[in-house]
C-alpha cells in the first residue's frame, strides 16, 4: 500500500493544496521544489503538526482566515477554517490490512482506496467562554493562546463532500490507530551543526547522533555489540580494583559509622553514556585528529544527514508499519555542487536499500542469494515474491540461518515513500524529472499549487516530442536553476553573452530599477527559445527573450540545374525593404500566419517591424531590434554600431584601425565589421575597451526597453 494523494487545507500558505503521487512514487524519491516562500516547508510542517507535536497555533492558519478567527462569535462555523491533512491510500489484496481495515467503510472489492482525514478545529464553546471573562485585548489573547482551544480528530470518509456538507457521514477514529498505520520521520533544514566559531553548545552534535544511533531505540542487541560491551566489562573490573584502594578510607569510615557491611564503590559504565558524553567524532590521519566542530560546515551537514538517515532507516525497520514516510528538508546547506551530487546518490541508494530489505554491503552471502533469487525470477527487484514454489525449492539448499536471513529480507519494509525538498539545481540535475513536483504560488487565489513537472509538460507538449526531449536534456545538462529563478532572460549567442552583463551593469547605474540585485537566470539558448514555451507557462516566470529581427527578402531566382525554372529564396536583407523574417522564435511566439497567406502575413510583418505585436498582459516578452535614430537594425551588431558610431570612430585605433565612419551605411558597415572581426571578436573587443579604458558604450534601444520591462515587478 502507499499514499496516492496528499491534500492540505487552510495551513499557512496551503489554502487548498494537493500533491498527487503515482505508482512510481511508491518506491522512488519525490522531489519537492519551488522558489523561495512557495510552501515547501509548510507542506512538511503540516505532517509535523499532526504526527509529532499537535502544536498548531494562530500563525499556522491561512492569512485570509485569521480575521475570522479574531472575530469568532456564536454564529461562526469553525469548520470553515479547520486545518486539514487528508491522505488517500491505495492497497492491494496482497497487503496486510489488519490496521488499515479500521478505516474501510465498505466491502466493495473494486474499491481499493481508503481516505483518512486529520483535522484541527477550534473549540468554539470553550474559547468563547474564556473570552467572555476578558474585557480588553481579546484579539491579542486569541493570537497568543489559541493553541489551548484546539481539538485534533481523525476520521475515515468516502467522499470529499462529507468533510464540509455531510459531516454526519464522517467516521471518527482513534488517533493512535491512524498513527499505527503510518511511520513519519523528518530531517529538518534547521540543523544544529556548528562551526569552530560557534559556542561549545552544539559542537558535538555528530557525537550525540552517534550515541543515538547506538541507543536502544535502534534495538541493537547485546550480541551485536559484544565487542564494545566486553571491553566495558573489562574496564569495570579494572576500575573496581582501583576504586577499592582509592576509596578505602571513606569505605572504612562509613562501615564503622553506619554499621554497613560490604559497602563498595563499583564501576557501572554504560555504553550509551560513554558514547553520548565521553566519545567524539574526529577526523585526520596518523593520530593527528581534529574535533568534529573544526570540520567545515559542508562536511558537518553531510555527516549529520547521513547519520540521521541511518537512524531513521533503522527506526523504520524496527518499528514496522504499513506506510513509512521520510521527509528531508533542503539537504544542500553549506555544501558545494559535487557534495550535493554525492549526497543525492546516497539518498537514492538508501531508498533502494530500504525497499530491498537493508541488505548490508558486507553480507556477501545474503547479497549473492538475493541476486540469485532475482535472476531466477523467484522475486523481483523490490523483493516481492513472484513464484512461491521456486522460492521453496531454492530454500532447500540453504542453511537455516540463510533461510531466516532471506525471510527477513523479504518481509522488510517495501513501502517507504521519501520526500526531499530542495533549492538546489545540482540536486535537481541528479534526479529523474519524473520525480519533480513543483510548488507554484497562485497570487490571485492566495494558494499554492503543486504540479507534477513531467506528466504536466509531457501532456502539454503533446506531439512535440522532440522539443520535450530537448528540454529535458537541456535542463539536465546546464539549466536546472530555471526552476528556482524569479525571472529569466534568454539570449541567442556569444555576442549577447559577452555584452549583456555590461549592459545590465550600465542599466543599473542609469536607472532607479536595479537588475543586479534580482534573482534572474540568464541563459544562452541559441535559436531554440521556442522549445521552452510550455515550460515557461508551467513555471509562470516573467521571461525576456532577447533576439534578432533577422529580416529577409523574398527573391525568385533561376534553379541551378534548370535555368528555365525558378525557385524562391529568402536571403538576409536590411529591415527597411525586407518582406519576411527568418527568426522562428518571433514567428512562433507572436503567432505569424502562414507565408502562403500573403495578405495576413504582410500585415503581421508590418506590425512586427513597428513593434506592435506584444501582449502587455503576457509574462513573456520578445525584445528585438526597433527603429532608433532613424535607423532600423537587423542584428545586435548593427544596432550597437548605430548607437555607438561616434565612439567607435574615436577608438578605432584599438579596433584594428577599422574605418568607422559616422555617415556610412550602417547595414553595409556591419557586414564589413563582421567580415573583419567575426561576432565574438567584435563583442570581446568592445567589452575590453569598456573594462580597461572605461569606455562608455550606449545600450541599444531594444535591449534597454527589454531590461526596463524585466526589471519591473
Amino acid at each position: 500500500m502507499y499514499i496516492t494523494k496528499i491534500k492540505i487545507q487552510n495551513f499557512r500558505l496551503l489554502k487548498e493544496t494537493t500533491l498527487e503521487l503515482g505508482e512510481k512514487e511508491k518506491k522512488d524519491l519525490t522531489l519537492l521544489i519551488g522558489r523561495n516562500n512557495s510552501g515547501k516547508t509548510s507542506f512538511i510542517m503540516a505532517f509535523d503538526k499532526f504526527f509529532k507535536n499537535k502544536n498548531i497555533d494562530f500563525n499556522d492558519f491561512s492569512m485570509d482566515l485569521r480575521s475570522k478567527l479574531l472575530n469568532i462569535d456564536d454564529e461562526t462555523n469553525v469548520n470553515d477554517f479547520a486545518i486539514r491533512l487528508i491522505l488517500e491510500i491505495k492497497y492491494t489484496k496482497e497487503d496486510n490490512l489488519e490496521n488499515l481495515s479500521n478505516f474501510m467503510l465498505d466491502l466493495d472489492t473494486d474499491n481499493n482506496f481508503v481516505k483518512i482525514l486529520f483535522e484541527c478545529t477550534v473549540d468554539k464553546r470553550k474559547l468563547l467562554d474564556e473570552l467572555s471573562t476578558i474585557s480588553e485585548n481579546k484579539e491579542r489573547f486569541i493570537e497568543k493562546y489559541l493553541q489551548n482551544y484546539l481539538n485534533y480528530d481523525v476520521y475515515a470518509f468516502e467522499n470529499y463532500d462529507n468533510i464540509v456538507n455531510e459531516r454526519n457521514l464522517l467516521v471518527n477514529k482513534e488517533y493512535n490507530i491512524a498513527k499505527s498505520i503510518i511511520n513519519y520521520e523528518v530531517i529538518h533544514a534547521k540543523r544544529e551543526v556548528a562551526s569552530s566559531e560557534d559556542s561549545s553548545q552544539g559542537k558535538k552534535v555528530l557525537s550525540y547522533l552517534s550515541a543515538k544511533y547506538f541507543d536502544q531505540d535502534n534495538k541493537i542487541s547485546f550480541d551485536e555489540l559484544n565487542k564494545i560491551n566486553s571491553s566495558i566489562l573489562e574496564m569495570d573490573k579494572t576500575l573496581n580494583d582501583q576504586y577499592e584502594n582509592y576509596f578505602s578510607s571513606f569505605l572504612n569510615n562509613s562501615k564503622n559509622f553506619l554499621g554497613l557491611k560490604n559497602l563498595k564503590v563499583v564501576s557501572d559504565l554504560q555504553s550509551q553514556e560513554i558514547l553520548k558524553n565521553h566519545s567524539k567524532i574526529v577526523y585526520g590521519e596518523n593520530d593527528n585528529y581534529l574535533p568534529e566542530h573544526l570540520n567545515g560546515l559542508g562536511y558537518m551537514n553531510i555527516l549529520y544527514l547521513l547519520l540521521n538517515i541511518e537512524i531513521k532507516k533503522d527506526h523504520f525497520i524496527n518499528n514496522k508499519k504499513d506506510i513509512n514516510l521520510l521527509f528531508i528538508e533542503e539537504p544542500e546547506a553549506h555544501t558545494h555542487p559535487q557534495m550535493q551530487y554525492v549526497f543525492i546518490e546516497k539518498i537514492k541508494q538508501t531508498l533502494k536499500d530500504i525497499n530491498k530489505g537493508f541488505v548490508k554491503e558486507n553480507d556477501f552471502d545474503t547479497k549473492k542469494i538475493f541476486e540469485t533469487l532475482i535472476s531466477e525470477q523467484v522475486i523481483n527487484d523490490d523483493g516481492l515474491i513472484l513464484d512461491v514454489s521456486k522460492l521453496k525449492s531454492n530454500f532447500l539448499s540453504l542453511e537455516k540461518s540463510e533461510i531466516d536471513n532471506i525471510r527477513e529480507i523479504l518481509k522488510s519494509p517495501e513501502n517507504l515513500q521519501m520526500f526531499l525538498s530542495s533549492h538546489s539545481s545540482h540536486i535537481v540535475k541528479r534526479c529523474d524529472f519524473k520525480d519533480i513536483h513543483y510548488f507554484k504560488q497562485i497570487v490571485n487565489e492566495k494558494n499554492i499549487e503543486i504540479k507534477n513537472f513531467y506528466t504536466t509538460l509531457e501532456s502539454r507538449y503533446g506531439d512535440e516530442k522532440d522539443n520535450f526531449n530537448f528540454l529535458k536534456q537541456y535542463l539536465t545538462i546546464s539549466s536546472s536553476e530555471l526552476f528556482f529563478a524569479e525571472k529569466i532572460i534568454f539570449i541567442e549567442g556569444i555576442s549577447e553573452s559577452l555584452l549583456l552583463p555590461y549592459f545590465i551593469d550600465k542599466f543599473d547605474k542609469e536607472s532607479e530599477l536595479n537588475l543586479s540585485s534580482q534573482n534572474i537566470s540568464i541563459l544562452e539558448v541559441g535559436a531554440n527559445s521556442r522549445v521552452f514555451k510550455y515550460f515557461l507557462e508551467f513555471l509562470g516566470i516573467k521571461t525576456l527573450i532577447i533576439t534578432d529581427i533577422d529580416t529577409t527578402k523574398k527573391t525568385i531566382i533561376p534553379q541551378k540545374k534548370d535555368s528555365t525554372k525558378t525557385r524562391t529564396t529568402y536571403p538576409a536583407h536590411c529591415v527597411e525593404s525586407a518582406t519576411h523574417t527568418s527568426n522562428y522564435s518571433l514567428k512562433y511566439y507572436l503567432d505569424a500566419p502562414e507565408i502562403k497567406n500573403e495578405v495576413e502575413f504582410n500585415e503581421w510583418f508590418t506590425k512586427l517591424k513597428a513593434d506592435k505585436l506584444h501582449d502587455d498582459t503576457s509574462f513573456i516578452k520578445l525584445s528585438y531590434q526597433i527603429e532608433e535614430n532613424s535607423y532600423h537594425a537587423r542584428s545586435l551588431e548593427d544596432a550597437f554600431i548605430k548607437a555607438n558610431i561616434n565612439n567607435l570612430e574615436k577608438h578605432k585605433v584599438k579596433l584594428q584601425d577599422f574605418d568607422f565612419k559616422s555617415d556610412a551605411d550602417i547595414y553595409e558597415l556591419t557586414k564589413k565589421v563582421l567580415k573583419e572581426f567575426d561576432k565574438s571578436n567584435f563583442a570581446s573587443s568592445i567589452l575590453y575597451l569598456a573594462l580597461t579604458e572605461d569606455t562608455e558604450w550606449n545600450i541599444p534601444l531594444y535591449i534597454k526597453k527589454g531590461l526596463e520591462w524585466i526589471a519591473k515587478n
